[in-house]
């Protein structure tokens, strides 16, 4: 089926940030989900004929000009490389192939170093958990040398990050990174061009596009909140694109019981 007649995308690539040990209270930090939770929501998909699929292989499928939609796929990323995956991601090993987007310039530091707006301190990934984790076959790609908007700089400017996080990358884990996750999601054509001579593809929450080629340098990812539960994402990745975040605002816990169901 081509793209013209698919409205909505067989594959959908979620975002995810950290993983709290099971039974931990459903958190006011959004970016935050206890394991239970995402043990529940990936139960459902599975119930409901999801499968999961390596971000390469969802990536080059969304991207593709020959989309099919016949298809009920999802990736797993997970944005800033926090602490806690190194103990929860090995245990969803035979359920997911995740890949971690890592802030470079802060391992093993508190999020408090960037984020001093967050309800919730977290600990970043350290080198050598980074490196066990890679080892043991998580992917890991980039999402920046620090958490800026990449909207605030000149082409240079983003050259010499990119570059950075090549450079890194060769030089603890052996291998250059095919991805970039924008940070907060944001890009423009500029960010999008310049990353275009790094990287294979570039990733949003956002500004992007659902599938197309003109998603490889802005695709969109659905970033899954802790409240949603397993049903409540199937809705949403059932739903078109341009409604997914309706889906998923009118089953906040701010809004009334009445319009959540």
């Amino acid at each position: 089926m081509s793209l013209s007649t698919s409205p909505i995308p067989g594959v959908t690539v979620l975002a995810y940030h950290n993983i709290l040990p099971a039974g931990t209270p459903l958190p006011d930090d959004l970016h935050c989900i206890p394991l239970d939770r995402l043990v529940e929501q990936l139960n459902t998909l599975e119930r409901n004929g999801f499968t999961n699929v390596p971000l390469r292989r969802a990536f080059d499928e969304l991207v593709a000009d020959d989309l099919r939609a016949d298809v009920r796929q999802y990736a797993v990323t997970f944005d800033d490389g926090y602490a806690n995956l190194a103990e929860q991601l090995p245990g969803l090993a035979d359920r997911i192939s995740p890949t971690v987007f890592l802030l470079i310039g802060y391992t093993g530091q508190s999020n408090l170093t960037w984020n001093t707006r967050t309800p919730l301190e977290q600990k970043h990934l350290s080198l050598s958990q980074i490196v066990r984790l890679s080892e043991s076959g998580i992917d890991m790609q980039f999402h920046g040398t620090d958490h800026h908007n990449l909207l605030k700089f000149d082409e240079q400017e983003l050259r010499n990050r990119f570059r950075m996080g090549q450079s890194w990358f060769e030089q603890h884990l052996g291998k250059r990174p095919d991805f970039i996750a924008y940070p907060y999601g944001y890009c423009n054509k500029l960010v999008g061009r310049v990353a275009a001579d790094t990287f294979i593809g570039g990733l949003t929450v956002t500004h992007g596009a659902w599938y197309g080629t003109e998603a490889r340098y802005a695709l969109n990812r659905l970033s899954v909140p802790a409240y949603l539960d397993g049903d409540g994402l199937v809705k949403v990745l059932l739903s078109l694109p341009e409604e997914r975040w309706y889906e998923m605002e009118r089953r906040a816990p701010w809004r009334k019981k009445g319009r959540s169901a």
